[in-house]
């Protein structure tokens, strides 16, 4: 669920119509839309970026059983 909220605010971070197009084109509900915006404000693309990979990553290493989901989570939360 953090992935795809991190997703949700990078798409809202390249959305040039703001939500308009995220509702329009994306097809995502105006409720997620416009607190995507609203959130999508205190980040830079960069970060957002970044965040979504490490978020994946993370997910990804602790299906393969390289890592503690809950331990890398909180490591990632608290870099």
């Amino acid at each position: 669920k953090l992935a795809w909220q991190a997703k949700n605010l990078l798409l809202a971070k390249k959305a040039e119509g703001g939500k308009t197009e995220l509702i329009g084109k994306l097809k995502m509900s105006p409720f997620v839309a416009e607190k995507a915006v609203r959130y999508a404000k205190g980040w830079t693309e960069a970060e957002l970026t970044s965040l979504y990979k490490d978020l994946l990553d993370t997910y990804h290493n602790a299906r393969r059983g390289v890592v503690d989901i809950e331990t890398a989570i909180e490591k990632l939360i608290l870099r």
